[in-house]
């Protein structure tokens, strides 16, 4: 139904706009999406996946490193309303 689509339509467009606000060294930088794909920001060692396939396992300090860096960004999202999922 119509006022079906129309909602989740603004759900999108309120989504998109809390995403572009966002901005912390932590949070992957959105930049805008279009019917093919999404646009974020490039991150040059691409995933934790990535990176322990490439590296192997991490040692203790890059543990720390990152699990505090994971730590202060979903911090943030928290603190501007914003819901990890």
């Amino acid at each position: 139904d119509d006022s079906e689509r129309l909602c989740g339509d603004f759900k999108w467009v309120q989504e998109v706009y809390i995403l572009r606000a966002l901005d912390h060294p932590y949070v992957v930088k959105f930049y805008g999406i279009s019917i093919e794909n999404s646009r974020l920001e490039y991150i040059p060692n691409g995933t934790i996946d990535n990176m322990l396939k490439l590296f192997g396992p991490f040692s203790n300090n890059v543990l720390q490193k990152y699990t505090r860096q994971i730590v202060e960004g979903v911090a943030y999202l928290h603190d501007e309303g914003v819901v990890h999922r």
